[in-house]
Parts: structure tokens; C-alpha cells; sequence
């Protein structure tokens, strides 16, 4: 493929054992109303971007026209069947950076530019679905030189996107189902992981129509930054005294859960059992020795403003009792909100 190629369509899918492969550090777009991706879409160190439009661009477009001033009509509601964006059990989206053997022993010596620093992923839509068995991966790659040096390349960043239609923000709700494996790792400083849906609870139990996370989440994939958006719903439960309306946190993590966020990194192994060819293993390394784990969690919230006695969605995060959240030294921790409560 060019190095950029972009396509708008009602549909599309790439189809099972079928692979798009841009070129090194190319790109490749792709927008719809729903997306299906069961095959292969790679392009080393480079960009991929993946949008699924719940409200078409043709109805916002006229609606910014017909309504130039911010609350004269209500937002309009979700479109049923658009803005699902699909990755199959099969599918690996990859910009993963490359191992590139330059040693006088190497079957492929290196030919062309060295690219080992691991692109970026960006998946935007009203819903997702993302299968088990499925990869994702901006991994950092190893470029060995002619007396064996190892230079690592870094993780790029991986940003999933959910619970607020991209084309129209006032469009909230959606949901995400997160079974992929995801990767960023590195021998130097692995990558990034930012992820947004309706709910995220984090521990505890599962909650319906939320995005269900354990707190082992925050130690695979060799990911040094994790940032985790919710937007927050609103509850049928009635309200508090003195309340006027109940929300669902955008963000909950449940009480007791131990958060101890730590990125594995990768390491060369020649591999007897291929002629010694290279491979990139991950492993822990000691902790004065490996990068520490940044982690910031934000509540959006959403208020539409037609309705100036309402606030549709407050953007709430609890942290429950007992609950803790310990990191490497010179990593941090951030929260930010409507409303902030933190019992841990």
C-alpha cells in the first residue's frame, strides 16, 4: 500500500487470512459506520487508525448548520447498528518496531533503513469488540550491529477509544468488550496504553455494561503508561438526600483491590531450535533496573445543553476501602473528575 491510504465507506472488512501491509513507517486510515477487521493490517513503525461513525459526518455536519448555537435542539440519540468496530479472533493489527540482525553470522543481514521503535494504534468508536485471540501490538524491536551490540527500539502507543461517538461528542453510551492482547514492549521504555469506555471498574466482581478490568491488567503487555478514561452513566437508583439526580461512576475500582502496575521488558534470545535465529522474550527485571508505571485515571462525564436543569452524566470516580494502588519509585499516580473519592 502508499505510505498513506485512506477510505470512508458505509462497511468495511478485511476479510480473514487477508493481510494490508503499508510500508515501513506508512500509514494506513480507515472510517466507516461499522468496521470489521478478521485478517492482518500491518505497517512497521508506523500509524494505523481505525473509525467507527455511529452518527454519519453528512447529519453533524448539517446539524453544526441548522443549530449554530449549543443548546437549542437536544442532542440527537444513537443510531442503532452503526459505530461498532469489530476485531476478530484471528486479527493482528501490528506497527510493531523490527529485529534487524546485522552480524556477520545473521541469515538476513540488514538491508535499508534500521526501524525498530514501535508505531502507533489508534481504535475510535461507539462500541467495540475486540475477540480473544486477537493481537494488537506496538511493540519496540532490537537492532543488532556487526560486534553484537543490542540497541532496543521503544513501544509505541496504542489508544482505544469508546463510549462517545468520534464524530459527534454528545453522543455518549456504547460499550466495550476488551479481550485482545495487547503489547508494547520493549528492551528500553516500553509503550503506551490509553483507553476510554462508558464504565470501567477495576477489581471486584464485574459489573454489567461496564469495561471489567483486574488489577493484574496493570502487569502485562509491557506497557510504562496506562490512562483510563470513563464517562460515567446515569443510575436508576434514586438519588441521595439532598440530591437531585444518581450517577454510575465513570470509574470504580472495587474495594481491596491491589494495584501494583509493573512493565515486563523484552530481552535477545537466540533460539537453538531455529539456527539461532532471533527472538525478543519478555521478562521482569529488578526493580532498580526496570521502567516504573505511570497510571492516571479521568472521569468525563457529559451534559447535553438543551436541558440547563439537567446534567445527563457526572463524571464521578470511587476508589473503595482498603483498596491501594502501589507503583515503582518514580512513577505517579493521577485522578481527575467531576467528583473524586478515594476511601483506599
Amino acid at each position: 500500500l502508499d505510505p498513506v491510504t485512506a477510505a470512508t465507506a458505509c462497511s468495511i472488512t478485511v476479510p480473514e487470512n487477508v493481510t494490508l501491509m503499508a510500508a515501513p513507517q506508512g500509514s494506513l486510515i480507515l472510517a466507516a459506520a461499522n468496521l470489521s477487521i478478521q485478517g492482518s493490517v500491518l505497517a512497521p513503525g508506523g500509524k494505523l487508525g481505525f473509525t467507527a461513525l455511529n452518527i454519519s459526518p453528512s447529519f453533524a455536519a448539517e446539524y453544526s448548520l441548522l443549530n449554530p448555537t449549543a443548546g437549542l435542539v437536544p442532542f440527537p440519540l444513537p443510531v442503532a447498528g452503526r459505530g461498532m468496530l469489530v476485531l476478530g479472533n484471528a486479527a493482528i493489527l501490528s506497527t510493531a518496531g523490527l529485529i534487524v540482525d546485522d552480524r556477520a553470522q545473521s541469515s538476513a543481514p540488514a538491508v535499508g533503513a534500521i526501524l525498530t521503535d514501535g508505531g502507533t494504534i489508534s481504535l475510535s468508536s461507539y462500541s467495540a469488540s475486540l475477540a480473544k485471540g486477537s493481537v494488537i501490538d506496538v511493540s519496540g524491536g532490537v537492532y543488532l550491529s556487526g560486534n553484537n551490540a543490542k540497541t532496543y527500539g521503544t513501544g509505541g502507543a496504542i489508544a482505544i477509544t469508546t463510549g462517545i461517538d468520534p464524530g459527534f461528542a454528545g453522543v455518549i453510551g456504547g460499550v466495550l468488550t476488551l479481550d485482545s492482547t495487547l503489547r508494547a514492549y520493549s528492551g528500553s521504555r516500553g509503550g503506551s496504553l490509553a483507553i476510554q469506555a462508558s464504565l470501567i471498574q477495576v477489581g471486584g466482581g464485574g459489573s454489567a455494561g461496564a469495561l471489567n478490568l483486574t488489577a493484574d491488567f496493570f502487569r502485562t503487555g509491557g506497557f510504562t503508561q496506562y490512562a483510563l478514561t470513563g464517562v460515567g452513566a446515569a443510575s436508576t437508583v434514586p438519588p441521595a438526600a439532598g440530591q437531585v439526580e444518581s450517577y454510575i461512576p465513570a470509574i470504580s475500582i472495587a474495594a481491596g483491590t491491589q494495584i501494583a502496575p509493573q512493565a515486563e521488558c523484552w530481552v535477545v534470545w537466540e533460539n537453538p531450535a531455529r539456527g539461532g535465529a532471533v527472538e525478543l522474550v519478555p521478562m521482569v527485571a529488578a526493580a532498580s533496573l526496570r521502567s516504573p508505571v505511570s497510571v492516571s485515571f479521568s472521569a468525563l462525564g457529559s451534559d447535553d445543553p438543551f436541558t440547563l436543569d439537567q446534567l445527563e452524566v457526572r463524571g464521578d470516580i470511587v476508589m473503595g476501602r482498603n483498596a491501594s494502588i502501589v507503583t515503582d519509585p518514580g512513577a505517579s499516580v493521577s485522578f481527575t473528575g467531576g467528583t473524586v473519592s478515594l476511601f483506599g
